[in-house]
């Protein structure tokens, strides 16, 4: 698959991997991605896990 797609006879709509930011687990840990790679506190609120 990777093959054709640098040969440009495939175009993907989405990337490998960006199913990640989905996935609801992943939420819960977004604050501290953002604090860890923008340095900033995270806009919105996060939703609590008993919520989800």
């Amino acid at each position: 698959m990777f093959n054709a797609i640098r040969a440009g006879s495939v175009t993907l709509a989405n990337a490998v991997g960006t199913g990640v930011a989905g996935d609801k687990a992943v939420h819960t840990y977004v604050p501290r991605f953002i604090r860890y790679n923008l340095d900033e506190d995270q806009i919105l609120a996060n939703v609590a896990q008993n919520q989800m």
